[in-house]
């Protein structure tokens, strides 16, 4: 215990004269790629059938690995603490550049997120799904109170274990990638919800059709597991699929077929306002499109909706305007042109075009939405 305290102090004392760049290559180079590997050697260890073949030597070793898991991750915690503390003392200071300032705000807040909001979450979960393994295969002097499924531990076990080992990853990558893929570092979840609400709507409106050409026919229709939309509905769903469609198209020409097929140098003299105004734009527009949803598909009476429903069409449409905004202000002018092909010319008149469609589409909606209730 006193040792553990000791090389603690030593850790503490040397992170506090280490410059912060040297803190950071700490954590991308050493620390997380070893607490990766640590995790990996865990996971193999905790197999419950070599367990119970050698339990003594397994379980000594599997102590051993935790202990060391606790130190690293002991020093990861204190590594990021220190940058967390030198980065708001400097900027309370003013003792960076707008860019640099800017920069360093994306950066050290996206990894105390990725650390502290989702890795140590999951190692946490790795250690308790570990210890309920361990004293179900009466392994441990700890008396379990309750009787799992060993294999479901395990499985969970397994399941945790790879998603943390998916955010060291993903933290690894933050600190290579430029601020255009850290602006849409959550965004490929808020791509899927979209698709996932645009074929719900494409369903429930195909369905409505069929039912009344159905009833039409022959007087009767087949039931469905999916509830029909009346006419007022359909009308809205069709008028906002081309806003949806748009929308995501906006989305992915951030991708590396689009604006990002070239990387991007590391920053740009957005403020931290823009940034986040762009990063948080996917999930934005999820939030207002899915209240949206809710509404034409479970409403019964559209009417009593209609104000809300353009709130929260103008709302969408204000959001992805802004993002917009920001990604012809500062990410475009960033694009370097192809063999003498202006590159970025293009990149621009593509943007202004699909703004001007984007606002037709929503001003198209919200008229549907005054006629339709």
């Amino acid at each position: 215990m006193r040792a553990s305290a000791t090389r603690r102090t030593i850790w503490i004392s040397m992170v506090e004269v280490t410059s912060q760049q040297a803190l950071f290559d700490r954590l991308q180079s050493n620390l997380l790629p070893i607490l990766a590997q640590q995790l990996a050697i865990l996971s193999d260890r905790l197999d419950p059938s070599a367990l119970q073949k050698e339990p003594s030597s397994k379980l000594k070793c599997i102590l051993e690995l935790q202990a060391a898991l606790e130190i690293t991750l002991d020093q990861i915690a204190t590594t990021l603490t220190t940058i967390v503390e030198r980065n708001r003392t400097q900027s309370a200071r003013g003792q960076r550049t707008n860019d640099q300032h800017n920069t360093e705000l994306i950066r050290v807040d996206g990894l105390e997120n990725y650390l502290t909001g989702r890795m140590f979450v999951r190692m946490r979960r790795v250690f308790e799904e570990s210890d309920e393994l361990i004293q179900q295969l009466r392994l441990s002097k700890k008396q379990c109170n309750h009787r799992f499924d060993v294999a479901s531990i395990r499985e969970r076990l397994v399941l945790n274990s790879s998603s943390a080992q998916g955010e060291l990853k993903r933290t690894i990558k933050w600190f290579t990638g430029s601020q255009l893929d850290r602006v849409q570092d959550h965004w490929p979840s808020k791509l899927r919800r979209i698709d996932q609400i645009l074929h719900d709507l494409l369903i429930r409106t195909q369905v409505s059709s069929n039912r009344k050409q159905e009833d039409r026919l022959t007087g009767t229709a087949e039931q469905s597991s999916v509830s029909p939309l009346g006419d007022p509905a359909i009308q809205l769903v069709k008028s906002l699929i081309p806003v949806i469609k748009l929308s995501k198209l906006f989305f992915k020409s951030f991708s590396q077929r689009g604006i990002n097929r070239k990387r991007l140098i590391s920053f740009t003299p957005m403020s931290f306002e823009k940034l986040e105004q762009v990063a948080s734009a996917a999930g934005d527009f999820v939030g207002n499109l899915s209240e949206i949803q809710q509404l034409l598909t479970h409403e019964t009476s559209l009417r009593r909706s209609s104000y809300f429903l353009i709130a929260k069409t103008k709302s969408l449409q204000l959001r992805l305007g802004s993002a917009y905004c920001c990604t012809v202000s500062y990410f475009v002018p960033l694009i370097p042109d192809t063999d003498g092909f202006p590159t970025q010319n293009l990149f621009k008149a593509w943007y202004e075009d699909w703004y001007t469609a984007f606002k037709l589409t929503t001003q198209n909606f919200i008229k549907t939405i005054k006629i339709a209730c």
